[in-house]
């Protein structure tokens, strides 16, 4: 029987790595110390850092919440009554820090790592904007004044098509590590 917590653990450690090597820097992304589970138990600046599935550099724009489940597919998002991914979602909103854009990554055994994140954000507006032609679908979960729509898109196009800068990174930063500076 495969260990839950281990699959979880390994997955966050996946996308840790798919991030660092976006983002140019190893190590600039790590798994938090008991997940999300951190950002209740630990007070003070350090704590805030580390509220969500994925610890990241300063300026990083994204909160992540990461989920690999294998009871969910993409109609339930239909199902208000029994959907996994929408109670995902308001997870992923409830532990996101102030001025932070939730990104909720989800994925099923031997299936692509979807991104779900609102549409309006600046990494949407970048896609939007994309001369390349990418698959995507966009939900709408709420009712009335407490609509949130997102756009879901594989995690690799995300990676692809939306740079570092736009997600935080800045042109110094990237400058370097491009030199090898510290």
């Amino acid at each position: 029987m495969i260990n839950s917590r281990e699959k979880g653990a390994r997955f966050e450690r996946t996308i840790r790595d798919l991030l660092d090597s976006w983002w140019g820097v190893k190590g600039a992304f790590s798994r938090t110390p008991g997940s999300g589970a951190f950002h209740t138990t630990t007070k003070g600046a350090a704590g805030g850092r580390l509220a969500q599935d994925i610890a990241s550099p300063d300026g990083f724009i994204f909160g992540i919440e990461a989920k690999k489940r294998e009871k969910w597919d993409l109609a339930s998002w239909l199902d208000s009554d029994s959907c996994p991914i929408a109670d995902w979602w308001r997870q992923c909103e409830h532990e996101c820090l102030p001025g932070k854009v939730p990104l909720l990554l989800f994925a099923r055994n031997n299936r692509k790592i979807l991104a779900a994140f609102p549409i309006g954000s600046r990494p949407y507006l970048v896609l939007m904007l994309s001369s390349e032609k990418f698959r995507y679908f966009t939900v709408q979960l709420g009712h009335g004044s407490t609509d949130t729509s997102l756009i879901v898109i594989d995690f690799k196009t995300l990676l692809r098509l939306v740079p570092p800068t736009v997600c935080g990174k800045t042109l110094e930063a990237e400058n370097a590590d491009r030199i090898g500076s510290p």
